[in-house]
C-alpha cells in the first residue's frame, strides 16, 4: 500500500488479513451519506511501526492498531495522516 499526501510519500507493507480486519472495524463507523463529506472517510496515520486507521459518525468513533513495515520517503518524522474515502476499500482494492 503506498500513501501520499503534499508531496510526501510512504510505503507500508502490511498483512492483507489484517488490513482487512482493520478497515471493516473502521468502515462501519463511516457513512456515505454523511452531510460533512470527511465523515465518509477513513484516516490512515503512522508512527514507528504501526498503522492507526480510525474513523467517525460524531457519535462514536472508532481506532484500530495493526502492525506494519513503513518506510517513510522524504521525511524522517511520523506521517501526519491520509483520508481516503471508506468505498475504495469496499471492493477489496487495498492499493491506492
Amino acid at each position: 500500500m503506498i500513501l501520499t499526501k503534499k508531496g510526501k510519500t510512504m510505503k507500508l507493507q502490511v498483512l492483507q488479513e489484517n488490513l482487512e480486519r482493520a478497515v471493516g472495524i473502521a468502515t462501519r463507523f463511516s457513512s456515505s451519506r454523511a452531510q460533512l463529506p470527511i465523515l465518509g472517510n477513513i484516516l490512515f496515520s503512522t508512527r514507528k511501526s504501526k498503522i492507526y486507521i480510525s474513523s467517525t459518525n460524531l457519535e462514536i468513533s472508532a481506532s484500530v492498531q495493526i502492525g506494519a513495515k513503513v518506510k517513510r520517503r522524504r521525511n524522517k518524522h511520523s506521517f501526519e495522516g491520509c483520508c481516503r474515502p471508506y468505498h475504495q476499500f469496499s471492493q477489496r482494492n487495498y492499493q491506492s
